[in-house]
């Protein structure tokens, strides 16, 4: 923690642990899967099937992408990552749309878009 800080606080949610682990790596450690450790999350985990959240993970999923390809891969190569993560966006999108799940495919547009204006951290999200 000394050598590559603690997780970034402007993520909130995801992408945390994966820019941790860049962070990491970067600096000289090994990243290791440890298969006999398990982890209890609390009963009101965001990624249930609740719809709230549900919108809670869709959206946090797609905003911090973006701060993480700015952070870690800069303008050019970060545009490119943004590139290729916009076709599961895509993809996903329309999942919603023919399942006429419409809250979703907004909650996860909403996210997109504001990841492209660079919010941070916990942000209002219309539940």
């Amino acid at each position: 923690m000394e050598k590559i800080g603690y997780f970034d606080e402007d993520y909130f949610l995801y992408w945390d642990e994966i820019d941790f682990c860049t962070r990491a790596r970067k600096a000289g450690f090994s990243i290791a899967i440890v298969n006999r450790l398990s982890i209890l999350h609390h009963s009101d985990e965001v990624r249930s099937n609740s719809l709230n959240k549900s919108k809670t993970f869709l959206y946090y999923q797609y905003c911090n992408q973006f701060l993480f390809a700015r952070k870690v891969y800069g303008p050019i190569i970060g545009t490119l990552f943004i590139s290729i993560r916009f076709v599961v966006f895509f993809r996903e999108f329309i999942n919603h749309i023919l399942k006429k799940q419409w809250i979703y495919a907004k909650i996860m547009t909403l996210g997109f878009i504001r990841g492209i204006l660079n919010e941070k951290g916990i942000s209002n999200i219309p539940l």
